[in-house]
């Protein structure tokens, strides 16, 4: 779990994490930006992508805003995606055997 307290004026923050699940594997990803009331200039953002590679993998996955103030500017995003035969195709297409371009597209994914 990720928790970003704003308790004074004109800070700022952003969280982002990435995963990547296969097999059995499940995960639980929680994410809060709160912010106190009366601040003024406060900025935040959240941003989890997270990548499954098999249908028994699991993603929970909860972002959570809790703002008091009025004058702020603070946002939240999250995707879960797949890898498809699709995304394979191009770099199958230039010589890659299944297992180096997945490798490549996961790597991509994390960078």
């Amino acid at each position: 779990m990720h928790k970003i307290y704003h308790e004074a004026p004109d800070t700022s923050s952003e969280i982002s994490a990435r995963g990547v699940l296969r097999g059995k594997s499940q995960i639980i990803y929680r994410s809060d930006i709160a912010m106190e009331k009366g601040l003024k200039g406060l900025s935040g953002a959240e941003a989890a992508k997270f990548l499954v590679l098999s249908k028994e993998a699991k993603v929970d996955a909860i972002p959570s805003l809790d703002i008091k103030s009025k004058e702020v500017s603070c946002s939240h995003s999250l995707s879960i995606t797949h890898l498809s035969d699709e995304d394979l195709f191009y770099p199958k297409t230039r010589g890659m055997g299944e297992t180096e371009a997945r490798k490549l597209l996961i790597d991509g994914f994390l960078q």
